[in-house]
């Protein structure tokens, strides 16, 4: 056990049982991508003292636990870990070797070396070394043994042998699983000739279409030999993909089609540089992709492009797709998908990548679909005479982008719809509304195909009716949430809802958090049920008149001969909004001039009616002067239309009353 700081044990149990399964191509990517194993080493009859040293790269953020195995080994120096963030390692307690525990960042490398001793076993005349390495993408042996003439076999991977000085050197490719080195001292050591290559490859597949020539790639290979010089190498394509026509300059070697090869194992690239070469040599290859397979999907082979003779080979494909296409991508086992460069995001929609040199992705191409979803809500205004709808329409179109989006309107008359940023009014045919055909200004479509519409609509009430039936609208989309539908009536509007009169509707319990006008009557909500292809609101409708209620009370005040009279009304107006109030007022109370009436520290204007002014405008018969104690009309300017409650206060001055007389008496002094 490695004691961990700041780490609990029931925490560090929890992170060591966590079940690393490989997810299926596509779902999700793995939580950490082997990429590269380097084992490097001298060996002597009893021991071999190892350098391992790991490369790989997180895909998952938080604690990444990668088995490193390797049992048998042990540790003669502190683990080393490069590539940020925190990093520790531990002994699996079932004796399965090395855990290597890694939080850090996604993107950078991270490489874990481990300073390493493991038995060296000798068998009848072999020394036979046993390694359990983690499989990566790419991995390499490369041991010294005191020999100067050994000869070796391996259980698994490609061997190459050298001779320099009074040493043998072993390079092994592809090590993993229960691999074993052995060697024997040999009576001649054998000679290779042949150079040992390592192949870059960086391909470019564009989809344009579906058609011959309408998928091509572009091919830059890079080939370096890590032993003798290169005068030529093979590079076999893959079934389905030939050379372009046209190639670019071909400066320092030439291309050559060899003739004769089967077509099931694709055309052989012959490559004849113009002389020698120890520094790595660039190539470019043109290519065009025809579709394999006899499925209804026409499937291309972007893959599977092989430099003959490599003993490693880094592959890295990139998918440019047209917009208006859609691929879909079925890699092989040797292939699997990485994060495209913040820099190439714009162009490229994928990349995949393959450090063995056999390896397959094969792509599916197909016309991309507009896929059109829609979120609406709905807000019903109803007045005495009609209803107004305000239908809010966020949509989200993945695909092609979508140059119109439909909403079956029946019954309903077309006021408005926006914004005008969107959608092209000039084309939009208000009188055809099943369905009403919205023209989207498709250059300001926002490039994540989410954008919001609003649209205003009017339907008629019937006069005299007593009810009214309201069609909801309906979106044509292929995936749409069930709409809400706030009812807001007005103030001098009763509804009543009865559940018979809901067709394809339901309450709804949450109503959302909206911002609606203001009203004395709560709204209603409602959401559509998803089992209907039309709902309709059904509801009795009541008009209701003006009620006015008011409620008063006086303070009173003596100052010296005056009585200071402050009288407070509480006004509540229901149903229909108050404009002016009418007060009647004693004749010598108006003429002293001492009269206030105010709303607040608002100061309400005021005036007397006359009697032809009440009798709407007709000309009344002469009369006397009114005796001082007849109550006059006065009309107040409430400054808008009002309604709910109105605190109106009037302030002013009497003479103070006689002992003894009543409050009567007073009001008619």
């Amino acid at each position: 056990m490695v004691p961990v700081l700041n780490m609990p044990y029931e925490e560090f149990r929890r992170l060591q049982q966590l079940d690393v399964k490989p997810n299926p191509a596509g779902v999700e990517l793995p939580a950490y991508a082997l990429q590269e194993l380097t084992i490097t080493g001298t060996a002597t009859a009893t021991r071999a003292d190892l350098k391992v040293t790991v490369t790989l790269r997180l895909q998952h953020s938080g604690w990444v636990r990668v088995p490193l195995l390797m049992q048998d080994s042990i540790l003669r120096e502190p683990p080393a870990h490069e590539g940020g963030g925190e990093f520790f390692l531990t002994c699996d307690q079932d004796g399965g070797g090395y855990d290597c525990w890694i939080r850090g960042p996604q993107e950078p490398i991270h490489r874990v070396s481990l300073q390493l001793t493991t038995p060296v076993r000798e068998v009848g005349n072999e020394l036979r070394l046993a390694l359990q390495p983690p499989r990566a993408a790419s991995s390499e042996l490369d041991l010294r043994v005191p020999i100067p003439d050994a000869v070796a076999t391996v259980s698994d991977g490609s061997l190459t042998v050298n001779k320099e000085g009074g040493e043998t050197r072993f390079l092994v490719n592809g090590v993993a699983g229960d691999f074993q080195l052995a060697w024997t001292k040999a009576a001649a050591a054998p000679v290779e000739t042949r150079p040992v290559l390592r192949a870059d490859a960086k391909t470019t597949i564009r989809v344009e279409g579906v058609r011959v020539r309408e998928v091509s790639g572009d091919v830059r290979l890079t080939v370096t030999s890590l032993r003798g010089g290169i005068d030529s190498f093979g590079v076999r394509l893959p079934p389905g993909t030939q050379l372009y026509p046209t190639q670019p300059s071909q400066t320092g070697y030439r291309l050559t089609e060899v003739a004769g090869a089967e077509e099931s194992q694709g055309t052989l690239v012959q490559v004849k540089l113009d002389r020698p070469q120890t520094e790595p040599v660039t190539v470019q290859l043109l290519t065009e992709l025809t579709p394999v397979g006899n499925g209804k999907t026409p499937e291309f082979e972007a893959g599977g492009i092989e430099v003959e003779g490599a003993v490693r080979q880094a592959t890295v494909i990139d998918l440019v797709v047209n917009e208006d296409l859609s691929v879909t991508a079925k890699p092989g086992p040797n292939v699997q998908r990485t994060t495209v460069p913040e820099e190439s995001r714009h162009a490229v929609a994928s990349r995949y990548e393959s450090f063995r040199r056999s390896h397959s992705l094969r792509i599916q191409v197909a016309a991309q679909e507009t896929q059109v979803g829609v979120d609406p809500f709905y807000l019903l205004q109803v007045k005495p005479n009609r209803v107004r709808l305000t239908a809010t329409l966020k949509y989200k179109v993945r695909g092609r982008s979508a140059s119109t989006v439909s909403v079956q309107l029946a019954n309903w008359r077309v006021e408005q719809v926006g914004p005008d940023s969107l959608v092209d009014a000039d084309t939009l045919d208000r009188e055809k509304r099943e369905p009403l055909q919205i023209p989207l200004k498709t250059a300001a479509v926002p490039d994540s195909g989410e954008f919001t519409l609003q649209l205003d609509a009017i339907q008629e009430i019937i006069e005299g009716s007593g009810a009214v039936s309201i069609t909801l609208p309906r979106p044509e989309a292929k995936a749409a949430t069930r709409p809400v539908v706030a009812v807001l009536p007005a103030d001098n509007v009763e509804l009543t809802i009865a559940d018979t009169d809901l067709q394809g509707l339901e309450k709804e319990p949450f109503p959302p958090q909206v911002e609606l006008p203001r009203r004395q009557q709560s709204p209603l909500f409602f959401r559509e049920r998803s089992d209907v292809k039309s709902a309709v609101l059904g509801a009795a409708l009541r008009l209701r008149e003006r009620a006015v209620s008011v409620a008063s009370h006086a303070s009173l005040k003596v100052a010296g001969p005056r009585l200071q009279v402050q009288q407070d009304l509480d006004i509540r107006v229901a149903y229909e909004p108050l404009r002016t109030l009418d007060l009647l007022v004693s004749r010598a109370l108006l003429d002293s001039g001492g009269l206030k009436i105010m709303e607040g520290s608002q100061a309400l204007p005021f005036s007397e009616v006359t009697s032809s002014e009440a009798a709407g405008g007709a000309e009344a018969p002469p009369q006397k002067a009114p005796p001082t104690d007849r109550p006059v009309h006065v009309q107040v300017d409430l400054l808008a239309e009002r309604i709910g409650q109105i605190d109106v206060l009037l302030q002013y001055e009497l003479p103070t009353p006689a002992p003894g007389l009543t409050g009567t008496s007073l009001m008619q002094e």
